[in-house]
């Protein structure tokens, strides 16, 4: 047996049937508690590309959480210096700690936009961005750009001031990725997919995150979205001090197959594939803990690097 810290999943949509995305606070509950009873004691879930009210909204109730939280832990702290030692306060105790956003949408690319909803794909806006950051008290933890999009490289330079910008969803050579890095852009979402390959002569925007020491990576070990030898090879380009394991998980994660939905889009769920029904990767139906241990036991991940990777 090990003992290791609880997990923080950066990248993930839902699951148990429900999404970050209702913009409902069951929800987020739901969400939070089942994240906890796999052993993921932090969460900062995505948002899909919707437009900004519903965008808003769901800032709006990931605060509402974020603070019903704290008093829920500052009542407990309370309560265990309390003389009555029968009252109890547990709303949140099986709740993992909800620690911000990630942003996923909209302002990605219409080409690699994925199981993202073309329809709300929006060009980079710093205004927009701020109105939504702003209504979940600044807690924005991470933007997706495509940065080859009109207007991208003014918006990387401006937010980056406020949160952490990832290339996502993105045709981007190797040039305008490295341009991006420059201007601020820190991170990259689920490395290879939504994304240019690796190419001996057009490198493309890996090789441009591998080649700083401040980019850091996530990375889907489902054994679906990425083969073995290319997680693999990841380590190698990134090392396991930059690369972050994410589930990327939708409403079907702890659920049987059957038809879901993803940003407003059905998804057809069949063992561990979860697919849009032009046949699109849609997410995935695993967790954290899942995707570390697959790491592990299927791709040849040292357990040492899993966790580092997942905490």
């Amino acid at each position: 047996c090990y003992a290791i810290p609880g997990l923080l999943d950066i990248h993930f949509h839902g699951c148990m049937g429900v999404d970050f995305c209702d913009g409902d606070i069951e929800s987020v509950r739901k969400i939070a508690e089942y994240e906890a009873s796999q052993g993921v004691t932090s969460i900062i879930p995505a948002t899909m590309t919707y437009d900004e009210d519903r965008l808003i909204k769901i800032a709006e109730t990931a605060k509402k959480f974020m603070d019903d939280s704290q008093k829920h832990i500052s009542k407990n702290i309370n309560l265990e210096n309390s003389q009555d030692k029968t009252a109890t306060s547990d709303q949140y105790e099986k709740c993992a700690t909800l620690y911000g956003i990630n942003m996923e949408g909209p302002f990605v690319s219409r080409e690699k936009c994925g199981a993202q909803n073309p329809q709300y794909i929006h060009k980079p806006d710093y205004e927009m961005f701020h109105r939504i950051n702003n209504a979940c008290d600044n807690k924005v933890r991470l933007v997706d750009v495509a940065p080859e999009t009109d207007g991208a490289m003014e918006f990387i330079k401006k937010a980056s001031q406020e949160t952490r910008i990832s290339l996502a969803h993105t045709t981007a050579d190797y040039d305008t990725a490295v341009k991006a890095f420059e201007n601020g852009a820190r991170h990259m979402t689920h490395l290879f997919n939504a994304m240019p390959g690796l190419h001996h002569r057009n490198p493309g925007p890996i090789p441009a995150g591998a080649d700083r020491e401040d980019i850091t990576a996530e990375i889907i070990c489902d054994n679906v979205h990425i083969t073995p030898v290319m997680v693999r090879m990841a380590f190698k380009l990134f090392g396991p001090n930059r690369l972050i394991f994410i589930s990327d998980t939708m409403e079907a994660a702890g659920l049987d197959d059957g038809e879901y939905q993803l940003g407003g889009q059905p998804v057809t769920v069949r063992g561990n594939l979860a697919t849009l029904h032009d046949g699109t990767i849609a997410g995935s139906v695993t967790n954290l803990m899942k995707c570390m241990r697959t790491a592990v036991l299927e791709m040849g991940i040292p357990l040492t690097d899993a966790v580092r990777c997942t905490t």
